[in-house]
């Protein structure tokens, strides 16, 4: 028995003789572990260890009296003593399943030294949660959320002495509202956030948090360490099958009790009118975004809603022109590594950085200018930097000039339309850092963008998808522009797809085992654009059997794969498709987003390969 044993038992040590599995045993703490072995020799000089359970995997111990513990199974018992019972659990791939070891004692003396004990050592684990923040969305899903809690999760907090504070949402963004209505005194004595429901209850409590950390203050330095866990009962629930590799609340509810954490990447998606969404799976257009909007009308109908509306959407499957420009990281991945727990790309420190001006609060932000107009996108496209060296891209600028005026909001609809082109024709034509035209002008310390009407003329027909031939979709149409700026890796793509993602981790779930993109990571700062190019039928109904089998195939000629930090899309197609963003319905022709590196913490280590 170590020093840090006997220093919490005092000068006397607790009777180690026990019975376990029916046989007279000795239970002592050796290390970070608690071991029981048989107290009679083992012949030919094998081990006597008949248990033993490592301290960080204990769950809680509890203890029966004599009196209690009488009407327990006779199987493991010797004689009629209190019983102390250690809870585990086993690994059974992904999945675990809680396992009780009860151990008799001789006395009650003994039985309650030895679980004061075990539970002293719990409580010095410093990452173990004492208080908990749950949110029950009673609405989502199967309408089992209530019952998830009061027979799966709550007895399991139980066991390990974790209170709670339990609240049912009542209607759409009600969890941020608790949130927000929350006194700091309150909010800081919560170790996290448990929400049992669907990706929207979680995408709830992170733009809740979201919001208390723009506060600043106490309020940022608590929301910026606080936890969140999804426990699973929700439709899809790809939050949960992303962090833990399954669809279990069982086990969500041990990785919270256990005090795992992980770094989450959150994907940061706007819209050309201010309007803003935070998602961690994935944000949709085209097919997902056209099965989500008609799965709306089917909601009476539960997850089965899915499968209906997604056999309407491919029987009636649809083509959009898009626009689409991304940022490419500095350097690749060295590897195509699957994620899992202590995973190395994912354990490099991040900022964990929240710009306070970003934050949603009731679901819509401050409203920046119109991503097509070139007080917005010539300064991030042509990455001009000021003289502190800080990237405009960083600052958000709210300022351009038009026609040697200051610009604030969106633009005309003309202006709008003719820097669009002439950015566009930039990004096509590969040009330097100055661009020249006498009706629009843009100044960023002294550099002028202006665009040739006669080039632009060429460039915006060669680059029209709609005037093209059907062939030309199925050729190579990747505008290679990298643009100016150390580090800046800009890329412009025109053309018509059947499906757009964007991927921010692997997204499993059921319909979809090994995630949509299997190598992507739970918190590596990168995004993957997922293109599926305008297809037949058969085609795309390869494409989604690969989602259901193992991911992507890149192997497809109609499906491109791009690792990318940020991304801008023109929709070009009149009234087109919506965008799916965790679940949540989001229409603008003109859509933004960018990964927040390691945003938020999260109750989970990655799925145990």
């Amino acid at each position: 028995m170590d020093e840090t044993t006997m220093l919490c038992l005092g000068p006397s040590l607790p009777n180690s003789e026990c019975h376990y599995g029916g046989k007279r045993s000795r239970i002592e703490v050796d290390g970070d572990s608690v071991n029981i072995s048989s107290a009679t020799a083992c012949p030919r000089g094998r081990s006597n260890s008949a248990l033993q359970v490592l301290i960080r995997e204990v769950t809680g111990v509890s203890m029966r009296s004599a009196l209690q513990s009488s009407a327990a199974s006779t199987c493991c018992r010797h004689h009629d003593g209190p019983l102390m019972f250690i809870h585990t659990f086993r690994r059974k791939k992904f999945d675990w399943v809680p396992v009780d070891h009860p151990i008799e004692f001789m006395d009650e003396v003994s039985a309650r030294q030895w679980t004061d004990l075990i539970q002293s050592l719990l409580y010095d684990l410093p990452e173990r949660p004492l208080h908990l923040f749950v949110v029950i969305n009673p609405f989502g899903g199967r309408q089992k959320a209530d019952s998830v809690w009061q027979d799966v999760v709550k007895p399991i907090f139980e066991r390990a002495n974790i209170t709670s504070d339990a609240f049912r949402t009542g209607y759409r963004d009600h969890a941020v509202e608790l949130l927000q209505q929350m006194p700091l005194e309150q909010f800081q004595g919560y170790s996290g956030i448990v929400a049992i429901g669907g990706d929207g209850l979680f995408q709830e409590c992170l733009r809740g948090l979201l919001a208390l950390r723009s506060r600043g203050g106490a309020w940022q330095r608590k929301a910026a360490a606080i936890r969140i866990a999804q426990v699973p009962a929700g439709s899809t629930d790809a939050v949960a099958c992303t962090i833990n590799g399954c669809r279990s609340a069982v086990t969500a509810a041990l990785h919270v009790v256990l005090g795992d954490r992980a770094k989450l990447d959150v994907l940061e998606v706007r819209t050309q009118e201010g309007q803003c969404r935070y998602a961690c799976s994935t944000a949709s257009y085209g097919f997902i975004g056209d099965v989500l909007g008609a799965s709306e009308r089917l909601r009476w109908m539960g997850p089965a809603r899915y499968d209906i509306s997604g056999m309407m959407t491919f029987v009636n499957l649809r083509s959009y022109a898009v626009r689409l420009w991304y940022k490419s990281p500095v350097e690749p991945h060295p590897s195509r590594s699957v994620c899992c727990s202590d995973c190395p790309l994912c354990s490099e420190p991040t900022s964990n950085a929240f710009d306070a001006v970003d934050a949603s609060i009731s679901g819509v932000c401050v409203p920046r200018p119109s991503v097509a107009a070139v007080a917005k996108d010539s300064t991030v496209f042509t990455a001009a930097t000021n003289s502190d060296g800080v990237s405009e891209d960083d600052r958000h600028p709210m300022v351009g000039t038009i026609d040697g005026g200051p610009q604030r909001g969106p633009l005309s609809e003309h202006q709008s339309s003719q820097c669009h082109r002439a950015f566009h024709m930039r990004g096509a034509s590969g040009f330097g850092e100055q661009m020249i035209s006498g009706s629009l002008r843009h100044h960023h310390d002294g550099l002028l963008i202006r665009k040739f009407e006669k080039e632009q003329e060429i460039r915006s027909h060669d680059c029209n998808p709609m005037s093209a031939s059907d062939s030309w979709f199925g050729n190579v149409h990747l505008k290679d522009s990298v643009c100016v700026g150390e580090g800046e890796h800009w890329h412009c793509w025109e053309g018509e797809v059947s499906s757009l993602m964007i991927v921010v981790t692997p997204t499993r779930s059921d319909k979809s085992k090994h995630g949509i993109v299997p190598h992507a990571h739970l918190s590596d700062g990168r995004l993957h654009l997922v293109i599926v190019r305008r297809c037949t039928r058969w085609q795309f109904l390869r494409f989604l059997l690969s989602l259901a089998q193992g991911g992507v195939d890149e192997s497809f000629s109609f499906v491109d794969v791009k690792e990318v930090v940020a991304w801008r899309c023109e929709e070009l197609t009149p009234q087109g498709s919506v965008w799916n963003v965790d679940g949540e319905l989001m229409r603008s022709q003109y859509m933004s987003a960018r990964c927040h590196h390691g945003l938020i913490n999260v109750f989970g280590r990655g799925p145990e390969l």
